[in-house]
């Protein structure tokens, strides 16, 4: 007998990304999911069916360990590893100075590069090409649709 594919259909993808989705990556050195606390916040109509799917997705990804998937009033919250990730994002200044436009956006993706960039410091990678790339901050996408779509692609630096 053959896994069940983690994603069956439509269905599955509607309810797992619900309405809105959040995924906050931190550094954690003891998570199963290659060292990175990851922490997912999803709103769902469904939200039996988001936990079916989302756990099928870590079985698939052997990751188990240290996840947690907790019930929310209007969704989920599932953490990977001891630290996980605050999800305090949102409120940072680096944050609003690459995503000023955030509330009321479709979609919205953030990356705090100069967090990613003391994690490679902190774990040894080449510090030559780090200093390089040591200057900026954050890198901001966000994007809406309707009749009027748009999208913005925004890298600050320090």
């Amino acid at each position: 007998m053959s896994a069940q594919a983690p994603i069956e259909g439509g269905d599955d993808l509607r309810a797992v990304l619900g309405t809105d989705t959040a995924v906050a990556l931190g550094d954690d050195s003891a998570s199963a999911a290659a060292g990175l606390g990851v922490t997912v916040r999803t709103r769902s109509d469904d939200p039996d069916r988001a936990e079916q799917v989302l756990r099928r997705l870590l079985e698939a990804g052997e990751i188990s360990g240290d996840v947690t998937v907790q019930r929310e009033s209007d969704g989920l919250r599932v953490s990977v590893g001891t630290a996980g990730a605050t999800g305090q994002v949102g409120s940072s200044d680096a944050f609003r100075r690459a995503v000023p436009d955030a509330e009321g956006q479709g979609f919205v993706m953030y990356v705090d590069l100069a967090k990613a960039l003391a994690v490679a410091k902190e774990r040894g990678e080449n510090a030559e090409e780090i200093e390089r790339w040591s200057a900026l901050e954050g890198l901001g996408v966000s994007a809406t649709d309707g009749a009027d779509s748009s999208a913005r692609i925004r890298l600050t630096v320090r």
